[in-house]
């Protein structure tokens, strides 16, 4: 029998004297507390377990594809406690994090700071990596120019760059550079390495490029150093918003060009594969380990150009542990220190009881949902908008996040800037789907949904999603990969018949606060496969048109319009994605670790460098 054996009992009990259905059975076992496993006992203990059901091995293939797709955010279990956006679309304020951090003690200077991930990095590559998880190594690793400033979305602070702005008429951006800044393989980091990190960001033109890429019309002649110490950036258009993508964490690391030319290939001229596996930056740590599959080790690197006076980490570690009741054990035992969004929603709830630990809650831009396969055989727009009708809304957001994902819809949260209030939101209508699904397929056909192993909360969406389809006519083949398999898949080539009719657990939040960013990457049809994150390859030319009109800079009430329009698109027009709603995020850490700031946008990561323990 499994844990909480009464509360399963009780389950059973009911289940079987009201003849629940298998949907009820797991709405009611997610209210209890009950976990994934113990819930799945419990229908198999019904009679009303199906090998539709069941997680295939990481190696599996499935109906459509051979492996899955991962989220840029992966799962979360959030609630916002953000304002709604003004009519204008401008972004709400930020409220503060709910915590139990404790305060006070003794620093110390040295030790080790370990981080627990849910799976692998699959591309170590700051240039082409679009994942929360690289970042969150490479802010230890490489530098910006720029990055925002503690918990603003709006503010910015030095990073290599001591001094910045725009020209009068804002066509050009001039960022100064600290001086004695080295690269980890002991060559200068100076204006012009800068402009050749930038241009091979943008030359390269993988995941992230259009941050940076969206501003300059050719990086050759509009990227340049007119000495040592100095960068600038002629862009397409004045646009204030360049500072805010110059601040992102995804694209503009700087790389050593050194290492570039060293190890690039006529077949890969910008050493891509190296870097892939293999990291030279500025940051205040060097790579010492890195064997993604299992962890990544960084030791301090001495010739770091803001010293190492006062109180920093000797070491950071980030250790992959794919099962969630693994990673509670190891924070709670203080084996690691800290975790972001790695556990189920009632073991958050139950950590902040815990004097050891503190537990930190804070707003985030960032959307999770389903992205639907629009390449392949969920072309037409009313069988996806059947999918969205036919999603557990409440019980995901209620039951399965108990509360802490909020109802919105759309790529775009409140706090996002160019969210429409009025955007138009699904509701749970399974007579809808049903009939919208059935205008292509008939009774019994099956659907592949993939997701990335290791979380109990998207694993529990997935079945309520299918015991949803079930009673309604359709089957769900619920298929497990391993992260990095799935992080593989979604930014590959590979074709649209080669890829799942339903990427389980995708999410997002903009790479800066602009709605234009969240949009772009993810539904543009030229961002599908490498070239950016449209993992189920949605092509809406009208969608297009407003994306290509909006990246140069609009007046704030142009921009306003068309990104309304272009949520309306996406919801309830032309779905390419079900929509779960905005994610408030958590990070869990050792009592003992002072210097964490959270950011709304820079989720799951650390600013290592001012962090440190207290005894």
């Amino acid at each position: 029998m499994p844990d909480n054996d009464m509360r399963a009992v009780r389950l059973i009990a009911d289940a079987m004297s009201h003849r629940l259905t298998r949907r009820d059975i797991i709405t009611r076992g997610l209210a209890l507390g009950l976990s994934f496993s113990t819930i799945g006992w419990v229908l198999a203990a019904c009679g009303k377990g199906s090998s539709s059901s069941t997680a295939t091995s990481q190696s599996g293939s499935s109906t459509s594809a051979a492996s899955g797709s991962t989220a840029g955010s992966g799962s979360s279990s959030s609630s916002s406690t953000t304002t709604a956006a003004s009519a204008s679309g401008s972004p709400a304020a930020f409220s503060g994090a709910v915590s139990n951090a404790p305060t006070g003690g003794t620093p110390v200077n040295g030790g080790t700071f370990t981080i627990v991930f849910p799976g692998a990095t699959a591309d170590l590559d700051p240039q082409s990596a679009y994942d929360n998880q690289a970042s969150c190594v490479f802010f230890g690793v490489y530098e910006m120019l720029i990055m925002l400033k503690g918990n603003s979305t709006f503010e910015y602070q030095p990073m290599l760059a001591k001094e910045w702005g725009p020209s009068s008429d804002g066509t050009e951006w001039t960022f100064t550079l600290f001086d004695n800044i080295k690269f980890h393989d002991g060559t200068v980091c100076d204006a012009a390495a800068v402009v050749k990190s930038f241009q091979r960001m943008l030359k390269m033109g993988l995941g992230p490029h259009d941050v940076i890429g969206r501003f300059v019309e050719n990086p050759d002649t509009d990227i340049t150093a007119p000495d040592a110490k100095t960068v600038k950036f002629k862009l397409k258009t004045a646009n204030p918003i360049f500072e805010a993508a110059v601040a992102s964490e995804y694209g503009p690391f700087i790389v050593s060009p050194d290492a570039v030319d060293k190890h690039k290939t006529d077949q890969d001229p910008w050493a891509h594969q190296w870097f892939v596996q293999n990291m030279v930056g500025t940051g205040p740590y060097i790579a010492d380990q890195v064997n993604p599959q299992e962890q990544i080790v960084l030791k301090q690197f001495k010739d770091y150009y803001r010293g190492w006076d006062g109180n920093h980490f000797d070491q950071i570690i980030f250790r992959v542990v794919e099962d969630t009741a693994t990673r509670q054990q190891l924070i709670v035992g203080g084996s690691v220190d800290a975790l972001t969004n790695a556990l189920t929603p009632k073991a958050v709830d139950e950590l902040k009881q815990n004097k050891a630990l503190q537990v930190i809650a804070y707003p985030s831009t960032n959307v999770n949902w389903s992205t639907l396969n629009a390449g392949d055989r969920l072309k037409d727009p009313d069988v996806r908008k059947g999918f969205c009708y036919a999603f557990p809304y409440d019980d995901v957001r209620n039951g399965v996040y108990k509360g802490l994902v909020t109802e919105t819809n759309g790529p775009l949260t409140p706090t996002t800037r160019g969210y429409d209030k009025n955007v138009f939101i699904y509701k749970t209508d399974l007579d809808k789907a049903k009939q919208l699904i059935s205008k292509q397929f008939k009774p019994g056909e099956k659907f592949s949904w993939m997701l990335a192993s290791g979380d109990d909360g998207t694993k529990s969406v997935a079945t309520l999603m299918q015991a949803n389809l079930q009673q309604i006519g359709f089957d769900l083949d619920i298929r497990e990969v391993e992260r990095s398999a799935e992080t593989n898949l979604a930014y590959g080539d590979s074709p649209p018949a080669q890829r799942p009719d339903i990427f389980g657990d995708w999410g997002w939040w903009p790479d800066y606060n602009d709605g234009y960013n969240e949009i772009y990457p993810n539904f543009y049809s030229k961002s599908a496969g490498s070239a950016g994150s449209n993992v189920g390859y949605y092509n809406n030319p009208r969608l297009d048109q407003i994306l290509e009109t909006v990246a140069p800079g609009v007046s704030d009430a142009d921009y306003n319009k068309l990104l309304a329009e272009a949520q309306n698109i996406m919801t309830e027009l032309d779905p390419p994605a079900i929509f779960w709603g905005t994610i408030q995020w958590y990070t869990i850490m050792n009592a003992k670790v002072r210097g964490f700031e959270w950011n709304p946008i820079y989720l799951n990561s650390y600013y290592f460098y001012n962090m440190y323990k207290v005894k």
